[in-house]
């Protein structure tokens, strides 16, 4: 993976698929689907059908009342969206997005903001992806080895994506529990040592937290918090 790739973010192919990439951007995009695979792959996953959910939210949304978007998120395609469409869940029923957080928030309230968007279709439609190659390039986007996390306990690992946190990357692990339940680890450069797992409630969401001095660990997802507990101690001790 080289660094152009590495920097080109989620936001970005957002933009690209929205129609709204700069130029520059584009080329850089289009150059990167030609020599990758993977970054295809990437680019696949946020390629929602756009056409089925913006049939699937007019229904769910008649009896609903008014939602008002952040101007952020009012980029449309083609009068629908993809980052409005991230606020809608086709499988189990509709996720409406919840509140963003507070400006002084860290970064596991976005994590779980973010997260709590997922519906099991969300993940269950990534197109399969060869993953020791894709955490390869993570660990050196964060600088810590991720190869161990292609495999945790009851989990089935479907992507690894680079994000950003006030200057810092951000990598999210996406899995489905028991083939239903949307799961991620993230992890993020952080000097602070808490090697005890602190379990939590976020955005209605079960999670788990730790450091070991140099990064910091979130596995978040569905309510079952021993469940959660029991993966994060494992996975703690796989890292």
């Amino acid at each position: 993976m080289t660094d152009t790739r590495r920097h080109i973010s989620d936001e970005d192919l957002t933009a690209y698929l929205d129609g709204e990439a700069p130029d520059d951007l584009r080329r850089e995009i289009e150059q990167a689907l030609s020599e990758d695979d993977a970054f295809g792959a990437r680019l696949s996953a946020l390629d929602l059908p756009l056409g089925q959910l913006q049939q699937e939210s007019a229904r769910a949304l008649q009896d609903a009342p008014a939602l008002t978007l952040p101007p952020a998120q009012i980029r449309r395609a083609g009068g629908f969206s993809v980052a409005a469409a991230l606020a809608i869940g086709i499988g189990i029923g509709v996720a409406i997005a919840p509140a963003p957080p507070e400006a002084n928030s860290g970064w596991i309230d976005y994590v779980a903001a973010y997260q709590a968007l997922y519906v099991q279709q969300t993940i269950s439609d990534m197109p399969p992806v060869e993953a020791s190659a894709q955490l390869a390039g993570l660990s050196d986007v964060v600088g810590r080895d991720l190869s161990q996390v292609a495999q945790l306990p009851g989990l089935e690992y479907r992507r690894g994506q680079e994000l950003g946190f006030k200057g810092k990357p951000l990598i999210q692990i996406a899995y489905l529990a028991n083939g239903t339940t949307p799961v991620a680890l993230c992890v993020i450069e952080n000097g602070k040592a808490e090697h005890a797992i602190k379990s939590m409630e976020v955005e209605g969401l079960a999670a788990a937290s730790w450091s070991d001095g140099t990064h910091s660990y979130l596995l978040i997802g569905g309510q079952d918090q021993s469940f959660i507990d029991t993966t994060a101690a494992a996975t703690q001790a796989l890292l």
